[in-house]
């Protein structure tokens, strides 16, 4: 369960704007054995807000393959955040590659 405590740290990375940080935990919390599938959209995020939407393409490719229906519901189901800004980026993130 690796996966959920680098998860964590790439959300909480996210949510203070350190996004090259971010993705560095999240790529890892994806990479992690048995890492859900909602890991990968944590990827997603980290990986396009720290400005690599090439990287964060592979892994909503990851994300869709191993989860067909998987989207932005899914995740804030998986990992809820309350309204605000950091929600939206989130969002935002992940609507640019269609999820």
């Amino acid at each position: 369960m690796l996966y959920g405590f680098y998860g964590v740290r790439a959300l909480t990375y996210i949510a203070e704007g350190d996004f090259p940080e971010a993705a560095t935990w999240a790529n890892r919390a994806a990479i992690a054995p048995g890492a859900l599938s909602v890991m990968d959209l944590v990827a997603v995020v980290a990986s396009e807000l720290a400005g690599d939407a090439a990287f964060a393409k592979k892994w909503a490719e990851r994300a869709q393959a191993r989860n067909p229906g998987i989207n932005a519901a899914y995740f804030f189901e998986a990992l809820p955040f309350h309204s605000g800004a950091v929600r939206q980026t989130i969002t935002s993130a992940l609507n640019r590659h269609g999820l």
